[in-house]
């Protein structure tokens, strides 16, 4: 499944349990806006992958973890999860 946000923008896919997006700057990568997160939660995510495609590496995380450890960015209803927290794979 393919998720959009509101404004058309592709966010990312759902394949099996695990939510992917694809970026290269940090915001891209790490922050996530609440209903983005909700309607991969609805498809059944219970994981996030994030592909950086400058380096080709791979950070993952669950969704439990996000909403546990992560805070507000600052901006309405997006949250971020500094990268420390994120098992890293390439």
């Amino acid at each position: 499944m393919i998720i959009y946000d509101d404004s058309g923008d592709f966010q990312g896919r759902i394949e099996g349990n695990t939510f992917y997006r694809q970026g290269t700057t940090y915001q891209e990568l790490f922050k996530f806006h609440k209903d983005i997160l909700d309607v991969a939660i609805s498809e059944g995510a219970t994981m996030i992958s994030s592909f950086d495609t400058d380096t080709g590496i791979e950070y993952r995380t669950t969704i439990i973890m996000f909403w546990e450890e992560g805070f507000s960015s600052g901006e309405q209803d997006e949250y971020i999860l500094l990268d420390a927290d994120w098992w890293v794979t390439q």
